[in-house]
Formats: structure tokens, C-alpha cells, sequence
């Protein structure tokens, strides 16, 4: 038996970013070359998944093609003792954009140099006499 990895790693067939692309899936797909290494034939494989031979070679034709479900994948890659791992990256590194952390209170709007100053009155200092003389809060005098 030959050595692999028995780890399933299926990669895109758009253009690569290098040349020198070290996962680079075999002509013939993943699961046929994993199935050869492993010495078994498509009767094995359908015996042991319930299905036909011609329904293993559309799996392999299909995953060959980037085509297969994940659900045929996963059943497929159990029988051939392998695991599927699915990774999601970007192509290219960019670098996050900025944000701005949010503002914790409005800021209030400076008042123009030319506005009058407010004068202090004693008029709320009455209303609150008032108010409290109501609540029963000062005695009467």
C-alpha cells in the first residue's frame, strides 16, 4: 500500500495564484486515485455504498469535475477510510478595512463667540419654592 494522506481536499479549477500549486487535484479526481491507491476496485466501493458501478463512476467523473455534492463526497470518502475538509480563503490578502469605533454621545455644537452670556436669574430658585411650599416642604413663616 502506498503512502497518502487520507484526508480528501477538494480545489477550485479557476485559475491558480502560483504555478507551483502543491494541492493541485489529479486528472482523474481525488476519489478514483484514492481508490486506486488503496488497490480496490468500483464493485468494492458500490458493494460496500448500495449502489451500482456506473452510479460510482458518475461520483468520480463528478468529483472530478467539481461537480459532486458534498453529501456523495463524504458517504464516498467514509468508505475509502478518509476524512473531507472544506476551507474557505481568500485568494488574495487584503487589508481589512477601517472602522471607526462609534462616537459614545453627540458632541454639542460650540456656541458662537458673538451670543450674549446668560445671565443667572433667581427666577428657577423661585418656581422651586414655589413647588416645594406646595409638597408641603417649606413651613409657612
Amino acid at each position: 500500500m502506498s503512502s497518502y494522506e487520507k484526508v480528501l481536499t477538494i480545489t477550485n479549477t479557476k485559475p491558480k495564484l502560483s504555478t507551483s500549486d502543491s494541492h493541485s487535484t489529479p486528472p482523474e479526481g481525488w476519489l478514483r486515485s484514492i481508490r486506486e491507491a488503496q488497490g480496490l476496485t468500483r464493485r468494492q466501493i458500490a458493494a460496500q455504498l448500495g449502489v451500482t458501478v456506473p452510479a460510482i463512476q458518475d461520483y468520480e467523473r463528478s468529483e472530478a469535475a467539481g461537480k459532486i455534492t458534498l453529501t456523495t463526497l463524504r458517504k464516498y470518502a467514509e468508505v475509502l477510510g478518509c476524512a473531507v475538509t472544506v476551507t474557505v480563503a481568500p485568494q488574495t490578502l487584503s487589508p481589512a478595512p477601517e472602522t471607526r469605533p462609534p462616537r459614545s454621545s453627540p458632541k454639542r455644537k460650540p456656541r458662537p463667540a458673538s451670543a450674549a452670556p446668560i445671565e443667572h436669574t433667581d427666577i428657577a430658585d423661585e418656581e422651586n419654592s414655589a413647588f416645594n411650599d406646595r409638597m408641603g416642604l417649606w413651613s409657612a413663616q
